[in-house]
């Protein structure tokens, strides 16, 4: 009985214990929750809670067999790549190219490459926007009227350097991750470690990040945000200027944003940008002198590695807010993509990247831009939103710096060589496996410039992917349309694959002596009469000087063209010389008519020819212009400026020419005639002298202009 007694006060007891933990739950987690609610909201809001972002050194990626790399891509997915400590290339060639954008003004008559847009919290983002075709094999060039779009005449060329900056950078860090994905299977099977990575719709496999880049088209932007003149005495605000996401590509390479204000240079590089770490949102930053790698969630969620590869790799949420910064902040980023056709998603279909391009198109329109969501992909870094080892090689600091050849519009399928190279969307691209490229032709393949997106939908309709990529005139490649690609397929009846041809000989027929000679780098390949750009020293499209089979295909003939510049600007000056001398010992009359319209003539037509030599904008050839100019001009006139000035008095009474103005051009030189009277052997009167004079050769105002004036 007091067993059971004792048993039944335990159970009470127990009851009572239990019913008020269950009374005094609910206040408990409501305590909790608000605290953890506080402190989340603390921690989101607290422009204090910085995030220092791993720096890595540019010559070292891999320190200890890449331990750390692969320990950063798998949790947090950004790190920072530097150069030396005394070496600050990278902020010297931001500096420059970020505060040149600073200057750039929004025009609509340059909506071609150029956007604007009004963010969520009412600041505007400016974006000059361009892309580089095969990763980073052709970057497109930048337009020159971002001289004047910016106010500074450096603005091309400084953000030029930058691009290529980040490219270099870009390229070593795929050099890492392909290293990586190589030494970090666990299998001693080759074919392991060569996984393949992705496949397009066609059947092609990708085994390294290399391949992968190279075969799509990476986005580049500046992007400059201002704030309105109402936010600009703000010092702090909540509002994000761009939702937290993470981007819907492989991985953006960007260098910290910078203030355009002058009193803001103490301010971080990057103040106004934030990352999610273990779901806190905290303020990055940068180390000085860096460029930044962030993984999007194309790395996380395509890229498909073999249980045996000890990697993963974690997608960067991000976000952008102004808070109380300068005015203006400029920014600049490369977003490297995968190929258009590439499988994002095979189950419950397959869906590649350009299906997932057309949806976020669509889906934006549809979208509010103030979105606010955790979970938001966009493509770049913008609110457009959409569903969604010992042996390693340390010596990455061998990828070098060089400047990138900018793809330029060329006038036809001639002004590629046809043997590496061939037209398409207007611009000389790589012939794909062009060392097959002879077998191929053999075999009854043929090269076609065309839209794989619409072969594959059209069920492989040559004549239908070609007509995206054909003009009016049914010239193939003769249209800017950046979806088209060289592809080789079975020659199609219906449409004429491209040509490859070398002066008329099609390259199947020629030998393997002529074809070498062919792929060797040429002095320059095409045809212009003018460079579009300004001027340049050695452009790498041949310069047609004046006749159209004149072209300057090699070194010896630039450097004729450029001695034959010379003694024509010699002559140009003795012709001149000889209208002023000559023609007053020239009996008045018919023949004095006639040989000064022929000097005339010949004058103005060497002027012509002069002016149009300086005009194809050819640094070389304007030199040997200036330079055949002066020596004929010293020829001409070295003996009446090295007279005394008593000789020149006394010489002033008898029947030389008086001297020439100095200092006009060739085309607008006049004739101002002799002083006295002509030397006809005869006296004559004061009528006769003025008619007689040099004065014969002024204009009827008596102003001494020639007609090409």
């Amino acid at each position: 009985a007091k067993a059971k007694k004792k048993t039944r006060s335990a159970t009470t007891t127990k009851r009572k214990t239990t019913m008020l933990w269950y009374k005094t739950l609910p206040l408990v987690l409501a305590i909790s929750s608000s605290h953890l609610f506080r402190l989340s909201t603390a921690f989101q809001n607290n422009d204090n809670v910085s995030y220092n972002v791993p720096s890595f050194s540019l010559s070292n990626l891999l320190e200890n067999n890449g331990k750390r790399l692969k320990e950063t891509l798998s949790t947090t997915g950004i790190l920072a790549i530097t150069r030396n400590d005394d070496d600050d290339r990278y902020d010297k060639v931001s500096t420059e190219a970020l505060q040149s954008l600073c200057h750039c003004h929004y025009s609509s008559s340059y909506s071609s490459f150029m956007s604007q847009n009004t963010m969520s919290d009412g600041v505007e983002r400016t974006t000059i926007g361009t892309a580089t075709a095969g990763g980073w094999k052709h970057p497109l060039p930048l337009s020159d009227s971002l001289s004047d779009i910016c106010q500074d005449d450096r603005a091309k060329q400084n953000m030029e350097d930058l691009r290529d900056a980040v490219v270099h950078v870009s390229k070593a860090f795929v050099r890492a991750i392909d290293t990586l994905i190589t030494s970090s299977s666990s299998s001693d099977d080759d074919d392991a470690a060569k996984s393949v990575l992705m496949e397009d719709i066609y059947g092609t496999s990708f085994t390294s990040m290399n391949s992968i880049i190279t075969s799509s088209t990476s986005l580049e932007h500046f992007h400059l945000y201002s704030k309105p003149s109402s936010q600009q005495d703000t010092t702090t605000t909540t509002a994000t200027t761009i939702a937290t996401h993470t981007d819907a590509g492989l991985f953006l390479s960007f260098v910290p944003a910078q203030s355009c204000s002058s009193s803001s240079q103490d301010e971080d590089d990057d103040a106004a940008f934030y990352v999610e770490i273990d779901g806190v949102l905290q303020q990055a930053t940068f180390p000085k002198n860096s460029v930044i790698i962030m993984l999007g969630s194309g790395m996380q969620h395509w890229i498909h590695l073999n249980k045996e590869i000890d990697l993963s790799f974690k997608a960067t949420k991000h976000a952008v807010k102004m808070n109380g910064l300068s005015a203006s902040r400029a920014w600049y980023g490369m977003m490297h993509l995968v190929p258009p056709d590439a499988i994002i998603q095979r189950h419950p279909t397959i869906q590649t990247f350009n299906n997932m391009r057309s949806s976020m198109s669509l889906s934006s329109r549809q979208t509010s831009s103030s979105f606010q969501d955790n979970n938001v992909i966009s493509i770049g870094c913008g609110n457009h939103p959409s569903p969604q080892s010992s042996h390693l090689n340390n010596d990455l600091s061998e990828v070098t710096t060089s400047v990138h050849r900018r793809l330029q519009h060329v006038s036809g399928p001639e002004a590629c060589n046809n043997v590496t190279q061939f037209m398409c969307w207007l611009i000389c691209l790589d012939i794909p496996d062009h060392e097959n490229a002879v077998s191929r032709l053999r075999e009854g393949e043929s090269l076609y410039c065309l839209n794989p997106s619409v072969y594959a939908k059209s069920g492989g309709s040559v004549v239908q992917a070609t007509q995206p990529c054909t003009d009016n005139e049914g010239i193939m490649g003769n249209v800017m349309n950046d979806a088209c690609m060289g592809s080789w397929l079975p020659s199609s009846a219906f449409v004429k694959g491209y040509a490859l041809e070398r002066d008329g000989v099609n390259i199947a027929d020629l030998t393997d002596e002529e074809r070498m000679h062919n792929m060797e780098d040429h002095y320059c390949h095409g045809g212009t009469s003018m460079y579009m750009d300004g001027f340049n020293w050695q452009g790498t499209t041949c310069v047609i000087y004046l006749f159209q089979s004149w072209v300057l295909s090699t070194q010896g003939q630039f450097i004729a063209a450029c001695i034959g510049t010379v003694l024509v600007s010699v002559f140009l000056e003795f012709v001149i010389s000889s209208r002023r001398t000559l023609l007053p010992k020239v009996p008045v009359g018919w023949k004095r008519l006639a040989s000064s319209t022929v000097l005339y003539g010949t004058q103005i037509t060497l002027g012509y020819f002069i002016m149009l030599v300086v005009m194809t904008y050819s640094g070389p050839l304007f030199l040997c212009v200036v330079i055949g100019l002066m020596i004929g001009h010293v020829g001409t006139n070295h003996k009446r400026l090295l007279e005394s000035s008593s000789s020149s008095s006394s010489s002033s009474s008898g029947d030389d020419v008086i001297p020439p103005s100095d200092g006009i051009t060739p085309c607008c030189q006049y004739d101002v005639g002799t002083e006295g009277k002509e030397n006809t052997g005869t006296a004559a009167s004061s009528t006769q002298d003025e008619n007689s004079r040099g004065d014969l050769f002024l204009d009827e105002e008596g102003k001494g202009a020639s007609e090409c004036c």
